[in-house]
């Protein structure tokens, strides 16, 4: 489906953006969808795994925030593999999805714009 649409004009490019900062990569993540963060990653979107949304979280914190684990890893992987990130870059979203599944679902930790501004 992701395919349809991109090839028939849905997107102007893979790293379009909504309203609130959120690229394509960020959902697919967020919602569950590894097939279609992987698709987005082969077809231009490797740097929208640290792109962040306007509350400051990344794919990497919207996986591990939503529970997908699997997700989470297959970020960590590809990233050590395919991309230019430094240790730094991948010991920082370890950590991030580290402490964010270490919460579990009962007490999640809001994003990091709204501890900031201590909104919940």
């Amino acid at each position: 489906m992701c395919r349809f649409l991109w090839e028939h004009g849905a997107a102007l490019t893979i790293r379009t953006k909504d309203s609130n900062s959120k690229t394509l990569m960020y959902s697919a993540c967020f919602k569950g969808h590894p097939h279609a963060a992987q698709w987005l990653y082969e077809v231009g979107a490797v740097e929208d795994i640290r792109t962040k949304n306007s509350d400051g979280m990344t794919p990497m914190y919207a996986a591990s925030y939503a529970d997908y684990l699997n997700i989470a890893v297959w970020l960590l992987k590809w990233a050590l593999l395919r991309t230019s990130m430094t240790a730094f870059h991948l010991a920082s979203l370890a950590l991030e999805a580290i402490n964010t599944l270490s919460r579990g679902s009962s007490s999640r930790v809001p994003p990091p714009a709204a501890r900031a501004t201590g909104e919940t």
